[in-house]
């Protein structure tokens, strides 16, 4: 087709023709099989849009006129004249009304919408400030968009949802089946349905580093969080491909995560203080449970019970099937974490009350206090227990002691050469403490004496590492050089340059002995697999 300078083109429904808009005033119209140019239409200036959305009713639009042709014989039916300069144009599938957003000047901000069949305008939406005008396919809905979506009744003008965007150009498009897709500030679209006003999914990965990972007992299934993101979600994904399965929205960034023991469900916590529980089959909310007034910082499952901790300074224990409240421990000062003894007869909690660092054991079945245990000084404690349920350890600053449960006497004070300790962990088999510290070096603890082991230079040049037991040996990731070694006693096997940038976090995969994630600090938090040969 010979249009000098092309804008714009659409094809005829039954795609014979194709009318093209030019630079140079007209639209032409082709024969798609011939090549044959059918007719020209004259236009006052530049076309910028052409729709031929209906058999018998092309759309054409320059800058200040929007006209509709008769295509049986093309001619002009309406010549809709314009205040000012067209900004943003869209049409309903059926050609019966075209929106408007005129370029922004004083007195003439908002959207207009008109009849097509008529010219008359139908609607003037407000001191709208859009720069995106979209219908959605059955004509019924309009969307405009910039620093915020907002959805209006084609027929009576009203608003009917507003939904909170952050960025400064959104765009969005609504699709038939009543979602809204949104493309805003955020490295990634969103999912939003128009009915609710909620947003029901992220396409993309979490938009920062993931905090928060679980796996399930049977190994199907990897949930990711992230309270560095901006996304409010949570994502479930197949271990073995690591396919994303589904996202699971939250009002806020989800901070803590927990299966049930058959991975059937997933509990979520996030800032807010809100807990969840959803179906992994399904992905339906099975329930919400009754707010905390501070940030989830703790999350645990053990068979039906549910055991959540918040800066509020309680932790309660639910009943996970009904969403009932069982116990409320009421600490009395911020918790930093939470967790269950292997049995489930022990809560356990961790926080910091003034300057004391505490870790507090429960009884499950009473919620009395069994002991509370000094956990160090400033320093908000983290805690693991080891597989077996003998023995428990907290990691504040540069403390880091270990106790025998479920008495709470204290088994070892660990010396971490009083750098802060980044991640503590105990080995699959629960014989060996790994610990990775501000320092640049990994520590490799006996469990059973205490005895340091191995001190492993992780960073060269003294920054912090992440560390994690991987097939018999250990792998540390240097977090700003993203330097990835393996590690077989106090040897260095193997040293890879990932090139990935920083590193938050190296994690063993409990199912496959030489397999392992890194989760990169970049803006997508990219979550890496890799395999030891």
């Amino acid at each position: 087709l010979h249009t000098s300078n092309p804008f714009d083109a659409a094809w005829s429904p039954d795609g014979a023709r194709v009318a093209v808009g030019s630079y140079h005033s007209v639209v032409e119209v082709w024969d798609a099989v011939t090549g044959k140019l059918l007719v020209s239409l004259p236009h006052d200036d530049t076309v910028h849009n052409v729709w031929w959305h209906v058999p018998d009713a092309l759309i054409t639009g320059t800058h200040r006129h929007i006209r509709r042709w008769d295509t049986a014989r093309f001619r002009e039916q309406t010549d809709i004249s314009l205040p000012y300069y067209a900004s943003f144009v869209d049409v309903t599938r059926d050609s019966r009304r075209v929106a408007v957003k005129l370029l922004e000047r004083e007195a003439e901000e908002g959207v207009l919408v008109f009849d097509l069949e008529t010219g008359a305008l139908v609607h003037t939406l407000g001191d709208v400030i859009a720069r995106h005008v979209v219908f959605d396919a059955a004509g019924r809905y309009l969307v405009t968009a910039h620093r915020g979506a907002r959805v209006w009744d084609v027929e009576t003008g009203a608003l009917v949802r507003s939904l909170p965007l952050t960025g400064d150009t959104d765009l969005a498009w609504p699709s038939p089946d009543g979602l809204l897709a949104t493309v805003s500030g955020r490295p990634a679209a969103e999912l939003w349905n128009v009915a609710t006003g909620e947003r029901v999914g992220l396409l993309g990965g979490h938009l920062g580093a993931a905090t928060s990972l679980a796996f399930t007992r049977d190994g199907r299934y990897l949930a990711t969080a992230s309270t560095r993101s901006v996304d409010d979600t949570a994502k479930l994904w197949r271990r073995d491909d690591g396919r994303l399965i589904a996202v699971y929205p939250h009002a806020d960034a989800v901070a803590h995560l927990a299966f049930s023991e058959d991975g059937n469900e997933l509990a979520t916590g996030d800032r807010e203080g809100a807990v969840a529980t959803w179906n992994t089959t399904t992905h339906q909310r099975l329930r919400t449970f009754a707010k905390h007034t501070c940030a989830i910082t703790g999350l645990d499952r053990h068979a039906d019970d549910l055991l959540s901790a918040s800066c509020d300074g309680t932790a309660v224990l639910w009943d996970a099937r009904t969403g009932g409240e069982r116990t409320v421990l009421a600490a009395g000062y911020p918790l930093t974490a939470a967790r269950f003894s292997p049995d489930g007869a022990t809560a356990i909690t961790a926080g910091r009350r003034d300057v004391d660092a505490l870790v507090t054991l429960w009884d499950t079945r009473t919620g009395a206090v069994r002991t509370t245990l000094p956990a160090g000084k400033r320093c908000s404690p983290t805690i693991a227990v080891a597989p077996d349920g003998s023995s428990l350890l907290a990691a504040c600053a540069g403390a880091l002691r270990v106790w025998k449960l479920p008495s709470g006497t204290l088994l070892h004070e660990l010396a971490t050469g009083g750098a802060d300790v980044v991640s503590a962990s105990y080995s699959s088999d629960g014989a060996e403490i790994l610990t990775a510290s501000h320092d640049g070096i990994a520590r490799r603890f006996d469990t059973e004496s205490g005895a340091l082991r191995a001190s492993l230079l992780g960073d060269p040049d003294g920054f912090e590492v992440s560390a994690a037991h991987v097939g018999g040996h250990v792998v540390t990731a240097a977090r700003y050089t993203g330097e990835l070694m393996l590690w077989e006693g106090t040897d260095p096997l193997t040293t890879v340059d990932a090139r990935q940038g920083e590193v938050h976090s190296v994690i063993a995969d409990p199912f496959e002995d030489n397999r392992f994630l890194t989760i990169g600090e970049d803006i997508a938090g990219t979550l890496r697999v890799w395999r030891l040969r």
